[in-house]
C-alpha cells in the first residue's frame, strides 16, 4: 500500500491497485469500465499491441482513431469516430508525450464516454502542470524492464470513482471487492471472474525508491529528449512530432 500511497499522492487520485503488468493494468482497465462483447472501444492509429489485445479479450471491438503531429490521438478524428456503440476511449501517450489530453478529455466528458489514459510510456510526465495519469476516468501504468522506473515486471491503475475501484480490486484479486478492514467481502456490489494480477511485495518493494526519485529520472530524460529534438530540428527537410507541452 506504501507504493499505492506514493502514485495517489502524486496523480491527486482517490484509488490505485497495483497489479502484475501494463498489460495486465489494461485488462483490468477495460473490465472496470464494464467493456465487453459488442462495445467498441476507440485507441489511436500508434499504439503497442497490448492495448488492443485488451479489447480483444473483453469481446470487444478496438477501433482506430487517426493520430496528428503529436503522434498521438487527433481529437478531431476522434469526435468522428464516437458512436453509440463506443463504451471506452484508450488515449496512449506513446513514446512520452501526450498530445491534447484535455481536449480529449473534454469530448468524451461531452460524450459521456469512459476516457482510459495509457500512461506505460510516459510515467512523471505532465499537461501543463497536471500529471498524466489524472485526466482519465481511469489510468494504467506499467513498470517493465524497459519503463522509466521499473521492478522488471508490473503496472498500476487508478481512478477516482468509487464504484469503478471496486470493479478494478475485483478483476485484478480474486473476484470481490474489499471491505473497510480490507478484507475479501463476498457481499459486496462488485463481483467479478477475478483475475489474480496482484503484484508482488518484492516487486513493490523494488520500485518504491524509484518512485520517490521519479521527478529526477523525469528530468534528466526530458533534457537529453530536448537535445535531440533541437539537433533533429536542425536537419533540413526534418519535421519532429510536435510537442505541445
Amino acid at each position: 500500500d506504501h507504493l499505492e500511497a506514493l502514485f495517489r499522492e502524486r496523480l491527486g487520485r482517490k484509488h490505485a491497485v497495483l497489479v502484475n503488468s501494463g498489460t495486465g493494468a489494461l485488462s483490468t482497465a477495460m473490465m472496470a469500465a464494464d467493456v465487453g462483447p459488442g462495445d467498441e472501444v476507440l485507441v489511436p492509429g500508434y499504439f503497442w499491441v497490448a492495448c488492443v489485445s485488451a479489447v480483444v479479450r473483453c469481446g470487444a471491438i478496438p477501433r482506430l482513431v487517426e493520430i496528428d503531429d503529436t503522434f498521438t490521438m487527433d481529437p478531431d478524428d476522434l469526435e468522428r469516430k464516437l458512436n453509440p456503440r463506443v463504451k471506452a476511449v484508450l488515449v496512449v501517450h506513446m513514446s512520452g508525450a501526450c498530445g491534447d489530453i484535455e481536449r480529449i478529455a473534454a469530448i468524451c466528458k461531452r460524450h459521456n464516454v469512459t476516457l482510459i489514459e495509457d500512461v506505460a510510456q510516459a510515467n512523471g510526465g505532465s499537461f501543463r502542470g497536471k500529471p498524466l495519469g489524472s485526466f482519465g476516468d481511469l489510468a494504467i501504468f506499467s513498470f517493465q524492464y524497459n519503463k522509466n522506473i521499473t521492478a522488471g515486471e508490473g503496472g498500476m491503475v487508478v481512478c477516482d470513482d468509487d464504484l469503478l475501484a471496486d470493479r478494478m480490486w475485483a478483476y485484478h484479486d480474486v473476484g470481490y471487492a474489499r471491505n473497510a478492514a480490507g478484507r475479501v467481502d463476498p457481499n459486496a456490489r462488485v463481483q467479478s471472474w477475478g483475475q489474480c494480477l496482484r503484484m508482488s511485495e518484492v516487486a513493490a518493494a523494488m520500485l518504491i525508491p524509484q518512485a520517490r526519485k521519479l521527478d529526477q529520472i523525469t528530468g534528466q530524460m526530458r533534457a537529453r529528449n530536448q537535445q535531440l529534438y533541437a539537433g533533429l530540428s536542425s536537419i533540413p527537410g526534418a519535421t519532429p512530432r510536435r510537442i505541445i507541452d
